[in-house]
Formats: structure tokens, C-alpha cells, sequence
């Protein structure tokens, strides 16, 4: 809600940065695109590789990319490295983060700066998403938040019924319709079905009604 997103690409990197790590980051991210706050780079020739998502390290793609730019590994090897670090594997790091110094010394960076980068690497691959995983996430964002937005007593209604034998999750879907206006009814008797569905007393349609002519019941 603070990034106001309008590209898909936005919705993609603030849901994979919306995880225990990369979320220190997200205030930075929503600066750079609403404010137009300069990006703060690990290091310069990184500037195509993190152009498009505020210069933080988001996909294991980029992840990929830097080690190949910096560190001048093949994508084979470099992909044996963030799986070392997502597997959490202390011996297999330790060991990839000094080649990583040793070849980035060859290639003319400085050992603070490899260090540097290398430790946001670290912090990232840990948790991060790869490019087909956060398109589909965002993809389906996309569609629920239509369909919360165009369907609300449907959508409503749906959630309850899939998450309807979990009481903390039944008692927040509860509090969110009604903050959106749409009464939720206690059991009936004579009308009530098996689970949560849509109570039409006036015959709308779906087509023309509002979202105060339902109650979910």
C-alpha cells in the first residue's frame, strides 16, 4: 500500500523483498520508486545488473550475474554457490566466499569491496526468489486483489471457505468484511448451507448488485 505499485515488475520485487532479510529493504525500494531517491549501489559495475529493482540484490539471477561479473565464475558455478548459502552450508560458503576475494583481487577489486558484496549476497541468496517464481506470485496478486475489488463478497466468501477450520484465519477474513461493509450473518436454520455462502434475499445478480445487498451468511 505505501508503494503504490504501477508496473508488474514493482508488484514482483516488493513481494520477494517482503521476506525475513531483504525486508530492512523495502523502505529504501518504495523511496527509489515514488521518490526518486538515488540508488545506492554495493559497487558501480553492478549498476546494470540492480538498475531495475533500486540497486538491492532481490532474484538469484542477479545473484548469479554478480558473481559472474565480479567474481568470474560460470553460471554453473555460480549457481553452486547460492545453493550453498540457501542450504545454509557454512563449510561450502567460507570456502566460496575467499575464492570469490581471490578472484575479484585478479579482476582488480579491492578485498573490502568483495567482502562487501559478498556479504549481500549472502543475505539475499538465503531467502531470495528466482524471476519465474516471483511472476507467478505476482501474478497472482494481480488477480486477487481484482477480484477482492470487483467481487468483494464472492472473493470474501471464498476465503472463508477455504480457511474455514482455522479459527484465527475464519476470525480475520470476519473482521476484514466487515471493515468493507458487508454484514456477516450468524447460522440460519431455515437458510444457512454447510459452509459460508452468499445470502441473495433481494435477486440481485452478480451483475448489478452492491456490496450492501448480500450478507454472507
Amino acid at each position: 500500500t505505501r508503494l503504490r505499485p504501477t508496473t508488474f515488475q514493482q508488484i514482483m520485487d516488493v513481494i520477494s523483498l517482503y521476506r525475513p532479510g531483504p525486508l530492512d529493504y523495502i523502505p529504501y525500494y518504495i523511496a527509489g520508486v515514488n521518490e526518486n531517491s538515488p540508488m545506492e549501489l554495493p559497487h558501480p559495475d553492478l549498476a546494470d545488473i540492480l538498475a531495475n529493482t533500486q540497486g538491492i540484490i532481490i532474484y538469484q539471477e542477479q545473484i548469479i550475474k554478480i558473481l559472474q561479473v565480479m567474481g568470474g565464475y560460470t553460471p554453473g558455478e555460480a549457481d553452486i554457490v547460492r545453493k550453498a548459502i540457501s542450504k545454509k552450508d557454512v563449510e561450502k560458503i567460507e570456502k566460496e566466499k575467499m575464492k570469490f576475494v581471490d578472484n575479484s583481487g585478479l579482476m582488480g577489486y579491492t578485498t573490502d569491496e568483495a567482502m562487501k558484496v559478498f556479504h549481500d549476497i549472502e543475505k539475499f541468496a538465503l531467502y531470495g526468489f528466482n524471476l519465474a517464481h516471483a511472476a507467478s506470485y505476482a501474478r497472482i496478486t494481480m488477480i486477487t486483489a481484482w477480484l477482492k475489488t470487483a467481487y468483494p463478497v464472492e472473493y470474501i466468501t471464498a476465503c472463508l471457505m477455504t480457511e474455514w477450520n482455522k479459527p484465527e484465519k475464519v476470525s480475520g477474513y470476519i473482521l476484514e468484511a466487515r471493515r468493507m461493509g458487508i454484514p456477516v450473518l450468524p447460522p440460519d436454520i431455515n437458510k444457512s448451507e454447510l459452509g459460508f455462502s452468499i445470502d441473495d434475499d433481494s435477486g440481485a445478480t452478480i451483475e448489478s448488485y452492491s456490496k450492501y445487498e448480500y450478507n454472507i451468511k
